[in-house]
């Protein structure tokens, strides 16, 4: 709860655990951390009512150790994989068509609203676009790069969702464009 604004909130902080277990691996901690600042810009630069909108970032210190933690609206509700069928929608042409449009369309206008900010997601998938009722949004910028800007994926790692993801993405993470 933010007190100052009377509001539930949703807060994403960076695990100490997570950053210490490459504690012998600074290239890698550094890496992780910076993913997590990334993050924190490229939602807040989005102003589009299907992205998840993000209002603060801050660091804290707790139990001696530095926290970094973003400030986002709290979604209380499903993802779109709720929505689908589990066996597709057959021979349903008419849930299919109310799907597209109720659910899909509003997720490529935030997709078109993330990419004219020169922001590829590279994670987009049915468990990271949240519903706040029935608006799609588009949530986990954790992989994220902005066009033209040198990234932070190397060769040898593989980040995304598997079945999701495109060759490009899987063969080489930075060289994916808005089209993957």
């Amino acid at each position: 709860h933010q007190i100052s604004l009377e509001r539930v909130v949703a807060l994403k902080v960076i695990s100490p655990d997570c950053v210490d277990s490459f504690k012998d691996k600074p290239e890698e901690r550094e890496a992780e951390t910076d993913r997590f600042r990334r993050e924190v810009r490229f939602m807040a630069g989005i102003r589009n009512p299907n992205v998840l909108q993000v209002f603060d970032y801050d660091v804290t210190q707790v139990g001696g150790s530095a926290i970094e933690y973003l400030v986002m609206e709290y979604i209380p509700g499903s993802t779109l994989r709720d929505t689908m069928p589990r066996q597709s929608f057959g021979a349903d042409l008419t849930g299919a068509a109310t799907w597209l449009k109720d659910y899909f369309h509003p997720v490529l206008d935030g997709v078109a609203a993330i990419h004219d900010a020169r922001i590829i997601h590279r994670d987009i998938k049915p468990e990271n676009i949240l519903l706040d009722g029935a608006v799609s949004k588009i949530a986990d910028f954790g992989l994220a790069r902005v066009l033209q800007q040198p990234g932070l994926t190397h060769t040898f790692h593989v980040l995304g969702t598997i079945f999701y993801m495109p060759k490009e993405q899987f063969e080489d993470g930075a060289a994916g464009d808005a089209r993957a």
